[in-house]
């Protein structure tokens, strides 16, 4: 398994534009995406959000980020500092602390 973190800053005025403009036109997509074990979604409404996803493979997780969905998501002119980092995941570990089943 593979995980990735997501932190940028969302430019919008409420947390209703945030659910109208990023979380309901990419939710169910990002959910159809191949491989995707889990996805939170994190925000405080201010400035700080995040996404943390766990991916079946770091195969799946290229594929993703190479997936048009990224490239639209990319262009929004209010997503601000994205920083993506990915990790392998100690999986033993995570089934212990229940991160993963």
């Amino acid at each position: 398994m593979h995980a990735q973190i997501f932190t940028y800053v969302i430019d919008l005025p409420n947390q209703e534009d945030y659910v109208a403009q990023f979380t309901d036109p990419f939710a169910a997509p990002v959910a159809a995406a191949k491989g995707l074990y889990s996805k939170v979604w994190m925000a405080d409404f201010d400035q700080k959000f995040a996404s943390f996803y766990v991916w079946e493979t770091k195969a799946d997780m290229e594929a993703f980020m190479a997936s048009e969905i990224i490239e639209q998501v990319g262009q929004l002119p209010f997503l601000k500092s994205l920083i993506i980092t990915d990790y392998p995941v100690v999986e033993d570990a995570s089934r212990i602390t229940k991160g993963i089943r």
